[in-house]
């Protein structure tokens, strides 16, 4: 190092200085994208919730027609499914919109049209099935059903103004990272971020004409392989950047001499750091990507297999932490896809290994209990558990608690919950601080012949 004459040394550490600098743009103008990510993301998942809401009145409507043509009471259990589903639902829709008292004042106008259609349709199952004649169909244009299309169409408006607030502020901020970006990275890799900046430019062009919401029709469906695409697309643009950059870090930290400066010092030993992280969150935006437009097909799945599957994967971390992971006899096979049940207990379980109390192992148990035609899963560990304030911000993508800042980047328990909305359930949480958490959720299990 001290080989170097005095400009070419003066010419290396300002070089070092430009790429400490570029780092700590580059984590900031993600930091950006991943909140206007899960703006994104925040968005079709209320107008996924609002097209669940509307297929539970549905599911409820035709099971009712059901038992009264056929008088099978297993069409009553599919009743009360869709009626309980549609309540978490509604739930789940006030938690999103809690932040904006329009959206908040529609949702409770739909959750009123919607409870009172339940309404009416289980007082007609209870005259029907007490023997009583059926006086009347309910008619799928009276004043609740009207209730329930206006209420729906109108947080769908709401939604689209939301979202165009968002995509100018999101052009903003790409105009302002590119201006802060561009000067730094164009020294050090000039033609490949030219070459990317082009690529992911195309990528949103092509984008743009099949926006995720479109005014001429609103296609769930279309809206979230467009969210995939666009967090694909956004992982795999970000990953060969952040490899040069990683590339950088380290031979200067092979060739270079620390400056003196502790400021200096300061920032170019936290470049790994960032990187790392940085890069975590780029696979993190990837995995969730899989979950966004996923498909499948129900099927027969053995708890026991997923589970013992999961721990394996996991086996080495188990054993860096001395952590103990029970599994309560038995497991009951369940209806339900291998593969969303393996996101969800790898999240949970590792989520469980993350937060334990410090110096005390951490321990899992992972247990079921049916009731009728449903099993309910838990997962439990004795962590530092969770306020209850907090027990629904927990599951937002990218969001990380003051008391789990150590750890993760808030998407873990995001993709479980999105594992579990796709299996038609959702993950419910018990904690208290210090006491440990209980994730649960429940699934149809297989019934057993004689």
């Amino acid at each position: 190092m001290y080989g170097f004459a005095g400009p070419a040394r003066r010419f290396f550490f300002s070089g070092l200085i430009i790429v400490a600098v570029v780092g700590v743009v580059a984590f900031q103008a993600i930091n950006r994208l991943r909140d206007n990510t899960a703006l994104v993301v925040h968005s079709n998942e209320v107008l996924t919730t609002l097209a669940s809401v509307n297929g539970e009145i549905a599911n409820g409507s035709s099971a009712r027609r059901g038992f009264i043509l056929s008088r099978d009471s297993a069409f009553l259990i599919t009743f009360q499914a869709a009626r309980d589903h549609a309540d978490d639902l509604v739930d789940h829709l006030r938690e999103l919109t809690q932040v904006n008292p329009d959206q908040l004042r529609l949702t409770e106008q739909v959750a009123t049209a919607a409870a009172g259609r339940f309404a009416e349709m289980k007082a007609s199952l209870d005259a029907f099935g007490a023997g009583n004649p059926l006086q009347r169909e309910l008619n799928p244009n009276d004043a609740t059903a009207r209730a329930i299309r206006t209420g729906l169409l109108a947080l769908v408006s709401e939604e689209h103004r939301i979202l165009a607030d968002r995509e100018w502020q999101a052009e903003r901020t790409e105009i302002a990272a590119d201006l802060a970006i561009g000067g730094g990275f164009a020294l050090a890799f000039a033609l490949f971020f030219m070459a990317a900046r082009r690529s992911m430019r195309a990528e949103i062009n092509h984008q743009e004409g099949n926006r995720l919401l479109s005014e001429r029709a609103i296609e769930l469906a279309v809206a979230n392989r467009q969210l995939g695409e666009l967090l694909r697309s956004t992982s795999d643009r970000l990953e060969d950047p952040l490899h040069a950059l990683q590339a950088a870090v380290d031979t200067i930290g092979k060739i270079a001499e620390l400056p003196r400066d502790p400021n200096a010092r300061r920032a170019i030993s936290d470049l790994p750091r960032s990187t790392e992280r940085m890069t975590r969150i780029v696979l993190d935006l990837r995995t969730y990507s899989h979950l966004v437009g996923y498909e499948f097909v129900r099927a027969r799945v053995p708890l026991e297999i997923v589970v013992r599957g999961v721990i394996d994967e996991l086996a080495a971390r188990i054993r860096e932490s001395n952590a103990t992971v029970q599994i309560a006899h038995p497991l009951p096979t369940v209806i339900g896809d291998a593969p969303l049940l393996h996101f969800i207990f790898s999240n949970l379980i590792t989520n469980a290994l993350s937060f334990h109390i410090p110096d005390e192992p951490p321990q899992v148990r992972i247990a079921a209990t049916t009731d009728g035609a449903r099993a309910t899963i838990a997962v439990s560990d004795k962590g530092i558990g969770i306020v209850r304030d907090n027990h629904a911000r927990i599951f937002s993508l990218f969001e990380r608690l003051g008391q789990r800042e150590p750890q993760g980047n808030g998407v873990g328990l995001s993709i479980a919950q999105r594992a579990a909305e796709l299996l038609a359930t959702r993950i419910r949480v018990e904690s208290e601080p210090g006491a440990g958490s209980t994730f649960s959720f429940s699934l149809p299990v297989v019934k057993k012949t004689a």
